[in-house]
């Protein structure tokens, strides 16, 4: 398992590498995919590396994976939120967050044009203000009406309409040079005691209901697959779920995680 995160973690980072070499000769010099140059980069890597790929530093973003300074690998620069910039305790920045519509007021509009706008215009802040890694979009279904977070969620009630909005805001933001993350995976119904809560779905309307908008992140391309994103901060039937077959190996086939 942790050879499969540390992959996922290189491939995350030769993507923004790439990105950030857009202008350069040096993007042409490899025709080699992310995820071949980090099978390639992984071998290179001494244990120590490998380790420091699996916990993160403490800086003003919300997430920060370190630089491998002798294989020329950046850092991963995570940051808040799914729609529009977290500032948090970041100087320089006070005061200079864009307050973009709310994920559900984008979806309001049903229009996938209007999406990859919004996608693109947050992934530019998010590339400007330094970070490589834009925690969101958030997709879940609309289930508990009074969950203090289902303004954030493009799915409304209509897992059709998250799994086709999903994809031109995914596409938008990673048009940057910037990583989406489709969030939270999955059930996650209410912030009330969301650490403890049992969501009690059964496995067809888990996958009918609930599913389809991580599909619609996974087709839309998103680099940071739900699979990878954490365990689950809640429980299903009563169950604390990490990343185990009880999620995933049904997920595997269903959403064709790369």
């Amino acid at each position: 398992m942790k050879s499969v995160v540390a992959i996922v973690s290189l491939s995350m980072v030769m993507f923004c590498a790439d990105a950030a070499a857009a202008s350069t000769a040096a993007t042409n010099a490899t025709k080699a995919t992310p995820s071949a140059r980090a099978q390639s980069m992984l071998k290179r890597m001494n244990f120590t590396e490998k380790i420091d790929l699996l916990h993160g530093w403490q800086t003003d973003y919300v997430g920060h994976t370190p630089a491998n300074t002798r294989l020329g690998i950046p850092p991963l620069v995570l940051n808040d939120g799914p729609q529009g910039f977290r500032v948090g305790n970041k100087p320089g920045v006070q005061g200079t967050s864009t307050q973009w519509p709310s994920g559900l007021t984008a979806a309001a509009t049903w229009d996938r044009d209007a999406l990859k706008k919004w996608g693109t215009s947050m992934g530019l802040e998010f590339r400007q203000k330094g970070a490589n890694v834009q925690l969101g979009p958030g997709v879940c279904v609309a289930r508990i009406p009074n969950c203090g977070r289902n303004f954030e969620y493009l799915s409304g009630e209509d897992p059709f309409l998250g799994n086709q909005l999903i994809q031109p805001a995914v596409q938008g933001i990673q048009s940057q040079g910037v990583i989406a993350n489709a969030k939270h995976y999955i059930d996650n119904s209410q912030e009330t005691d969301r650490t403890t809560v049992s969501e009690v779905i059964d496995e067809r309307t888990r996958f009918e209901l609930y599913e389809p908008p991580f599909a619609g992140a996974v087709d839309g391309g998103v680099l940071s697959p739900p699979r990878f994103r954490r365990t689950l901060f809640h429980r299903l039937s009563a169950l604390h779920c990490t990343p185990t077959a009880r999620v995933l190996i049904p997920a595997e086939s269903s959403l064709r995680f790369p």
